[in-house]
């Protein structure tokens, strides 16, 4: 009876230690999500899932587990109610419920609106990521490259804005010279502009595409050859387009 009793013991301090690895205090770096992909990692430490993250209606969803526990709320309180069929996640500050397959959630008793509803699929109940984490204070970004979704504090950089940029533009200064087989040092800058795209398509979609409805930061960059301007479209996560197929004549 008492060898029972300590391996229920044992079991269960191994189940809190495995569940809990992003909820020592708040999120200070980035956790990132791959979709289709059975790990997550937390400041560059990877913790294996028992779900998959994956793409609906152009959303990523992500195991509601899981997610909450990286937005810093409590294991504990993380609430599912069978009968309502509700997920109720809560803070010292936020209380949020969502209904699976609701278009309406609730934060702090106020009615929002989503364009997605929460799903259960095989016993697990998945909710969509960029709707969960802003309430709680952090930002979603959609690296469609890597199709991975990180989400860091609000406010936070995982790199300096400045360094970002210029890293940026040098990089679509040479895609442009690439393609015009000119030299880099005769393309210039006219503009640069920090932007948020409203989905994955940074603002230039292709025909019969889909893309992910995530708020994904980054740049609208003119370039010009002295006759010519040409604009590209850039994420945070280093994708880029060049938003036509020919460039736009000086006037």
């Amino acid at each position: 009876m008492h060898k029972k009793l300590f391996l229920l013991a044992v079991l269960a301090f191994v189940f809190l230690i495995s569940s809990t690895s992003c909820a020592s205090g708040n999120l200070s770096g980035e956790v990132v999500f791959r979709v289709g992909n059975n790990t997550y990692t937390i400041n560059d430490e990877t913790t294996t899932m028992d779900a998959v993250p994956f793409i609906e209606n152009s959303r990523t969803f992500i195991p509601v587990r899981y997610l909450a526990i990286c937005l810093s709320v409590p294991e504990s309180n993380i609430l599912w109610s069978s009968s309502a069929r509700t997920v109720t996640l809560k803070t010292d500050t936020v209380t949020m419920e969502m209904a699976v397959g609701g278009h309406i959630f609730y934060v702090n008793d106020a009615a929002c609106e989503m364009d997605v509803t929460p799903l259960i699929i095989n016993g697990r109940t998945y909710l969509p990521a960029r709707y969960v984490a802003e309430p709680f204070g952090y930002m979603v970004r959609w690296d469609a490259a890597a199709r991975s979704v990180s989400i860091v504090p609000e406010g936070a950089d995982t790199e300096p804005a400045a360094n970002e940029a210029e890293k940026i533009v040098e990089q679509v200064k040479t895609d442009l010279a690439d393609n015009k087989e000119v030299s880099v040092s005769t393309i210039g800058v006219k503009e640069i502009t920090q932007v948020e795209w409203p989905d994955t398509s940074l603002g230039c979609p292709e025909p019969g595409l889909m893309y992910a409805q995530v708020i994904t930061p980054g740049y609208k960059i003119i370039l010009s050859d002295g006759s010519t301007d040409y604009e590209y479209h850039a994420g945070n996560g280093g994708n880029l387009i060049f938003c036509s197929s020919f460039g736009v004549a000086l006037k």
